[in-house]
């Protein structure tokens, strides 16, 4: 049976079968993945994927608030999005928002107890479930390469995003190291 792309290929000569199967497949896991995690972590902590995204996104900046606009620039996700997920957490007491004084326009968004609470409660539930559908099937070197790739790409695709990845990255590869340190002790022992 022919790849579903290969006569538009042929037809255009843009791209490679190969190319649109790796972009096709690439796509596919990633939606079925983060469709699973997602279950899982409402199951398990009531959160919706939005909710809980949002809350480890202002979790990660501690007691900082960040504004709307950053969220939905972080998110990749549209400022009508974000405001209808903000106000909807905010009615259901995970966060607050509050103008800023500089611009009336601009909105700061703060974790309430009860957000830092859930999404505390939540953490473990959703590590295990990234666990089970993804890291557990990925070597540490295919994850390093991911990682690396992932952040060479957002940087493209995202550059208001990059912040973040990059955080992430240096996260990640100091957490590696650690790991492989740690592993290189426990071999000498």
């Amino acid at each position: 049976m022919p790849a579903p792309y290969d006569g538009l290929v042929r037809d255009t000569g843009r791209g490679s079968p190969a190319d649109l199967e790796f972009y096709r497949v690439y796509g596919a896991m990633n939606r079925h993945l983060l469709f699973l995690i997602s279950q899982q972590t409402r199951r398990l902590s009531g959160l919706t994927q939005p909710e809980y995204d949002v809350l480890y996104l202002l979790a990660s900046f501690a007691d900082e608030p960040l504004r709307s606009g950053e969220i939905a620039t972080m998110l990749a996700w549209e400022k009508s999005r974000v405001s209808h997920q903000l106000a909807r957490m905010e009615t259901s007491g995970l966060i607050v928002r509050e103008s800023t004084e500089d611009d009336g326009r601009a909105t700061w968004v703060r974790l309430t107890e009860e957000g830092l609470r859930r999404i505390a409660a939540a953490r473990e539930g959703h590590v295990d479930a990234i666990r089970q559908w993804f890291t557990d099937h990925v070597t540490p070197e295919e994850q390093q390469v991911l990682t690396e790739v992932s952040i060479r790409l957002l940087g493209l695709l995202s550059p208001g995003a990059m912040n973040v990845a990059e955080e992430a990255g240096r996260s990640y590869r100091e957490s590696a190291e650690a790991a492989r340190l740690d592993a290189q002790r426990a071999a000498r022992d």
